[in-house]
């Protein structure tokens, strides 16, 4: 019922990849907030099996428009084994602090 309108772009950033969304109507036309429908809809997604779906709010403000709300970087001038084991760990301990609703590593060379 909190639904209004939906949308799916393929293809988006990389063949295996993809985004879409969906529009709310307006708070007095609904009982959940954004929050609660956050929730329920990752808890469906999580559901899927092997792929990794995240949902999230857009920013309050305006910003890039790249990537999710939170993101940080690790470098290190020891090898890329030391690093691999460094950033699983940072996201072990971020999955039990249960504090985020998806986690993810990325390797990018610069």
């Amino acid at each position: 019922p909190e639904y209004y309108s939906a949308f799916q772009i393929n293809g988006y950033n990389g063949v295996q990849a993809g985004i879409g969304g969906m529009l709310l109507k307006p708070w007095d036309e609904r009982e959940k907030s954004q929050m609660e429908l956050l929730h329920a809809v990752q808890a469906k997604l999580n559901e899927i099996p092997g792929v990794q779906i995240f949902a999230f709010n857009l920013p309050s403000l305006p910003g890039t428009g790249e990537g999710l709300p939170f993101q940080f970087v690790l470098n290190t001038a020891n090898d890329y084994e030391s690093l691999l084991q460094v950033a699983q760990r940072v996201k072990q301990r971020a999955s039990e602090s249960g504090k985020f609703a998806f986690l993810d590593l990325d390797l990018a060379f610069d």
